[in-house]
């Protein structure tokens, strides 16, 4: 415990440095408009590492975890973050499959069968970001097309797709926003630096 909370504390630090270098830099006093972009860019990575967890891959606490816990306790921890991602990932299933239905009026009998194929044929990612409400969509458009159209309507399937082809460009962008996929390595918290943000269109416009 006593490594642990070391560990993280040298997380938060290492955080509120960086955020303290960049307050140093940032002028003081009345800001142009023009330069509140300028200002909003240097932050989002501040504020994405945040939004992800201190804890995350990368951290000083995380690379501590797994060298202080013995076999059974790694293996322990490892099926509640699994159960974890599940469960939340389960919620925003719900969430879009509402969010569907509120486009094209599924029937009891599709909701049920969209749930059931999404919960069987994808997976929670192993990072979550600020984006969460599009990570089912994407995952979605990921499935083969066959399988997923035999769940509608023709006129249905149409406003569907529609949308599935808007996610299937978000990847790169999530990716940037913090969004790890169960079939991908898990990256570093973002240091000073790191790419910049792409913003993301609600996809119900």
């Amino acid at each position: 415990m006593q490594k642990l909370n070391l560990a993280g504390e040298g997380d938060i630090q290492r955080f509120e440095t960086r955020v303290a270098e960049l307050k140093a830099k940032c002028q003081t006093g009345e800001i142009h408009a023009n330069e509140w972009n300028g200002v909003f860019q240097k932050t989002q990575p501040l504020r994405m590492e945040l939004q992800r967890g201190l804890f995350g891959g990368g951290s000083l606490f995380k690379k501590t975890l797994f060298t202080a816990l013995g076999p059974e306790q790694t293996a322990r921890y490892k099926q509640i973050d699994r159960e974890r991602r599940a469960y939340r990932y389960r919620a925003r299933v719900e969430l879009c499959i509402a969010q569907v239905d509120a486009i094209v009026g599924l029937r009891d009998e599709q909701r049920r069968r969209l749930m059931q194929l999404m919960l069987e044929k994808t997976r929670p990612p192993k990072s979550f970001g600020q984006f969460d409400r599009f990570i089912v969509l994407v995952q979605m458009s990921r499935l083969p097309e066959e399988t997923l159209k035999s769940v509608f309507d023709p006129g249905q399937w149409r406003e569907v797709q529609r949308r599935l082809i808007q996610a299937k460009r978000m990847m790169p962008a999530l990716k940037q926003n913090g969004v790890v996929f169960d079939d991908e390595p898990e990256q570093a918290n973002e240091g000073d630096g790191g790419p910049a943000v792409i913003r993301i269109e609600r996809l119900r416009n």
